[in-house]
Formats: C-alpha cells, sequence, structure tokens
C-alpha cells in the first residue's frame, strides 16, 4: 500500500514541481502564453485518454505491472524538463506525463481495491493522503531553490526519486488483483458500455465530479478574489493553498476511516448538504477570516466526499473489473477540470462574489440527482 502511495506521491511530485516553474523552462518559439496554453493541453488530453485503456490493462495484465509502466514512463518524461527548453519537445514530454499519469491512477486503484473490504477505505485514505502530497512538496521545493539553484534543480531532484521509486517498484511484490483472461476488443468496449450506463456508477461520479470541477476553478479564483475583495498578496494567497493541501490530506485519511465503518453512498449525501451549505456561507458571510474559514472547510467536506466515492466505486465494481471501472471514472470525473476554470471564473466576472452562491446552488443540484440515482440503493455494491 505505502509503495504504491509512494508512485502517486512521485506523480504529483513531478506535477507540483513543473507546473510553478513551467514560464521559465520554455522557449518563445510559439510565444510564451501559446506555449504554456498547448503544453497544459497535451497533458490534460493525454491523461484523460489513456485512463480506460490503462484500467483496462491493468485489469488483463495486474495493477502492479501497469503501476510499474506508469512510473518508469513518467519518470523517462520528466528528462526532457532537465535537458531542453524547446516547446514542441516540451509538448512532447508533458503529452508522454499525462499518459503515464493515466496508467498510473487506474492501476493504483486496481492495488487499492485488491485486498480486505473491511479495510479498503482506510487504503484509500492513505493513498490519497500520501498521493496528494507531492502537490505541496513540488510547489515547497520549486520555491526554496529554484531562485538559488535555478528552475531545473528540482526536476532533476524529483526525476532521481521518481527513478528510485521505479526500481523499487520493481523488486517489491504488490498485489496484482484478479487478472483478467485475455478477451476480444469487442468485449473490452462491452465492459466499457456497461460501465459507461450503470446508474450507479454514474451516481458516484457526480460528487467527485463537482470536487474536480470546483477544486480546479478556486485555483484560478483564490489568487483573483483574494486580491480584489481583500488585497491579499501572493503570500497570503499561497498560505491558504497550503493550508487547503494539508486539509486535503487529513481528510482523505478521515474519509477513508469514515468509509470503512459507514455505508459510504448514503453518507456522502449527509457531507453533499454540509458542502452546499459551506459554499453559500462563503457567499453571505463577509470578511476574509470568514472567507478563509469557510474556504477550508469547503476542502474538508468536499475531501472527504472524494475518499468516501472511491470507497463505494470500489465496492460496487466486481473482482476483474476494478482497472476498467476506475478508468471509465477517471477520465468522465476528469472532463470536469477542462470544464470549472472557465466556467466558474467567467461567472465571477459577471458576479463577482455571487460566484459562490451559484456554486452552491449548483452543488445542490447535482447532489439532487445524486439522491434520485441512488434512491431505494438499487445497482449497490457487488461483493
Amino acid at each position: 500500500m505505502w509503495l504504491c502511495a509512494t508512485a502517486l506521491f512521485i506523480v504529483s511530485l513531478g506535477y507540483g514541481v513543473i507546473i510553478p516553474q513551467l514560464p521559465a523552462l520554455i522557449d518563445d518559439t510559439f510565444g510564451r502564453e501559446g506555449a504554456l496554453a498547448m503544453i497544459l493541453f497535451c497533458y490534460a488530453t493525454s491523461k484523460i485518454v489513456a485512463q480506460v485503456p490503462g484500467g483496462v490493462l491493468a485489469d488483463r495484465h495486474g495493477g502492479r505491472r501497469m503501476l510499474i509502466i506508469g512510473t518508469v514512463l513518467f519518470t523517462l518524461s520528466l528528462l526532457p524538463f532537465c535537458l531542453t527548453d524547446n516547446a514542441i519537445v516540451l509538448a512532447i514530454a508533458r503529452t508522454l506525463e499525462g499518459a503515464a499519469t493515466g496508467l498510473v491512477y487506474p492501476a493504483s486503484g486496481v492495488v487499492v481495491a485488491t485486498g480486505d473490504p473491511a479495510t479498503t477505505g482506510r487504503r484509500v485514505g492513505t493513498i490519497g493522503a500520501v498521493g496528494t502530497a507531492g502537490l505541496l512538496v513540488g510547489p515547497g521545493l520549486a520555491a526554496a531553490f529554484s531562485e538559488s539553484h535555478g528552475p531545473r534543480f528540482v526536476i532533476w531532484l524529483a526525476f532521481g526519486v521518481s527513478a528510485l521509486v521505479s526500481v523499487l517498484l520493481l523488486v517489491r511484490r504488490l498485489p496484482e488483483g484478479n487478472v483478467k483472461e485475455p478477451t476480444t476488443l469487442r468485449e473490452e468496449v462491452a465492459h466499457i458500455k456497461t460501465a459507461l450506463v450503470d446508474v450507479w456508477l454514474v451516481a458516484l461520479m457526480l460528487p467527485v465530479f463537482f470536487n474536480k470541477m470546483t477544486y480546479t476553478a478556486f485555483q484560478g479564483l483564490l489568487p483573483v478574489y483574494g486580491k480584489d475583495a481583500f488585497a491579499w498578496d501572493t503570500r497570503t494567497v499561497s498560505l491558504l493553498f497550503l493550508g487547503m493541501g494539508v486539509l486535503f490530506g487529513v481528510a482523505q485519511g478521515i474519509g477513508g476511516f469514515l468509509a470503512d465503518r459507514v455505508r459510504p453512498a448514503r453518507t456522502i449525501l449527509v457531507f453533499g448538504l454540509a458542502l452546499a451549505g459551506v459554499l453559500a456561507a462563503m457567499y453571505a458571510i463577509p470578511g476574509p477570516a470568514a472567507f478563509a474559514v469557510t474556504f477550508l472547510g469547503y476542502v474538508l467536506v468536499a475531501s472527504i466526499v472524494f475518499a468516501l466515492a472511491l470507497k463505494a466505486v470500489a465496492d460496487h465494481s466486481g473482482e476483474g473489473r476494478y482497472g476498467t471501472t476506475f478508468g471509465v471514472y477517471g477520465t468522465l470525473t476528469d472532463v470536469a477540470t477542462v470544464v470549472g476554470p472557465p466556467l466558474f471564473l467567467g461567472l465571477y466576472a459577471g458576479y463577482a462574489q455571487t460566484v459562490y452562491g451559484i456554486m452552491a446552488a449548483v452543488c445542490a443540484g447535482f447532489y439532487l440527482v445524486y439522491a434520485l440515482l441512488t434512491k431505494g440503493g438499487s445497482g449497490g455494491p457487488r461483493r
């Protein structure tokens, strides 16, 4: 479990060290903004595209094997950022990085779901907490060393740690899960279609879709709103992001603990109502301190929902289908990361602080549909 969590940590670390420094790493061949947009698009697209085939491969060949392949490819994708500033080369590297990440996530889902169902929540919480810590450590390393040692120094560090983890994955035994017998392409497509029309699985996507939509939107909203409403400087916003990351990791553990002791699919609805209330409070309660507290409350509740939802997905998925299920789940919910920022930043431009009230209303709508789809509990856990 811990080695799987470390692999996810490496993926988030590599992402975290590159993104803050990306403008300083690329040349001006296509203009700085154009190159940035191209590189970010390549990563997001390849990650979304890779998750379903990555999940199918994890089911057919084992979670451990695909975790190794994904981590090795991710390690290789870091090298160009250490060696060149050519925008085309870096776009190709980010495409490989996104595809590798798309392999790692469903493979880790297979590893997590394999084992005692009574402790799946604990495994989900641990991996979520450790795996996302790289998003904190990465920017921290970049801030600490980039000015004194140059922007590529921390990427070399990430490359070295990633290579070490790849070696450890090769020599240590991790659970493979129930590897499926070889199937035809038509049969695999049929399995994917089944997942896409699975009402229970679609319902479990809704809370995480909303979380990803708002999480990514807040990455753009916080700096802008903080400056406009409270005259916050970069340091204050960075501290709030740091609190967001720490709380996200802690809440994953809390969510995993709860998921092993309650019916996660039903408990999600309770936390969804709390989430809508917190977002409404962000709109209704004025002042910087109140906003910071309610924002961190949003992070806490949304993160617990995330762990509960993953436990419910693992319970619902049958043996030998974990990878496909997590691949479809990750692909469709990741679409929210494309939708969220332009949607809510656009609403902020037109309606200012009212955007948080709109978020609360959208949240209520998502959870209303979730409640209707899960009413009666049909299609619940298969094991």
